[in-house]
């Protein structure tokens, strides 16, 4: 069964071009010694647009338009069920989009990022700083997105720069002013 992937416009055509760009890993995969399930890298990857992407046995999936890069599409993510509620903010911006979405869910996932750890310029000369203040969202932002929220527990993720300290970026967002729990996200985390 293909995974199923959605996304905001481009979706589907970069999905393509991905699987495209890796046909001879694929083929040397399955055909190879390492004998890889044939089809099983497919992807079946839809367009979407804001709004409910998903609903189904209980599950609910809003997909809410946040500012990310200028002219990019980027989507945070409501995930509601009979007994939980998460939002999922993906890369976004400094906003008040979430602010309505993410009030009092059980789990508020949302990037970071540590500004005194940024520096320097892009290639093309525009400075890193700027573009970091509003493309993602500095400590600070997020602990007040946090502190008007109140998740019952924030979960730091897409941590930027890579190799923050744990500890040191956990004390940021407290130091900024949001008191309730909060955790680093790793592969298969259960809150």
């Amino acid at each position: 069964m293909p995974l199923k992937l959605y996304g905001p416009a481009g979706t589907s055509r970069m999905t393509e071009h991905f699987i495209a760009a890796f046909a001879e890993d694929i083929r040397a995969r399955t055909e190879g010694l390492e004998g890889a399930i044939r089809n099983g890298y497919r992807v079946r990857a839809r367009d979407i647009r804001a709004g409910i992407v998903y609903d189904s046995a209980g599950v609910r999936i809003r997909a809410i338009p946040t500012p990310h890069n200028v002219g990019i599409p980027a989507f945070a993510y409501r995930i509601d069920t009979p007994d939980r509620s998460v939002v999922i903010s993906g890369d976004t911006g400094p906003s008040d989009v979430l602010l309505t979405w993410a009030r009092g869910v059980d789990v508020l996932v949302h990037e970071v990022v540590n500004m005194s750890r940024i520096d320097g310029r892009f290639p093309g000369g525009a400075d890193i700083k700027t573009y970091m203040r509003t493309a993602h969202t500095p400590v600070e932002k997020l602990a007040q997105i946090a502190a008007r929220t109140n998740p019952r527990v924030l979960v730091l993720t897409h941590i930027v720069p890579a190799g923050t300290s744990e500890p040191d970026m956990i004390k940021g967002i407290q130091a900024a002013g949001y008191r309730g729990r909060v955790a680093f996200g790793h592969d298969l985390d259960r809150f």
